[in-house]
């Protein structure tokens, strides 16, 4: 769902349900609002997504979803220092 930040109304997104891995736990966005990644504990897998910021849309990454290690349930995102 997408949020009208006008209205306050919630809107279907295009596409939506998003294909995942097996037993999705954990979602994050990336700081710059690009990515997407989703940690698959049953399957052993991160499923990974470029965001469309403006209407809410994920596009699977090539290759995605990635194996991980075991049972993975959460996504630690480390920013990158200049």
């Amino acid at each position: 769902m997408i949020l009208d930040s006008s209205t306050g109304a919630l809107a279907q997104i295009t596409g939506s349900p998003f294909a995942a891995g097996d037993d999705p736990q954990f979602v994050t966005v990336d700081p710059s609002g690009h990515f997407v990644y989703v940690a698959n504990s049953a399957d052993n897998t991160l499923s990974a997504y470029t965001l469309d910021s403006s209407s809410g849309a994920l596009t699977a990454l090539s290759a995605s979803p990635f194996p991980t290690g075991s049972r993975p349930f959460s996504i630690a995102i480390a920013a990158t220092i200049h």
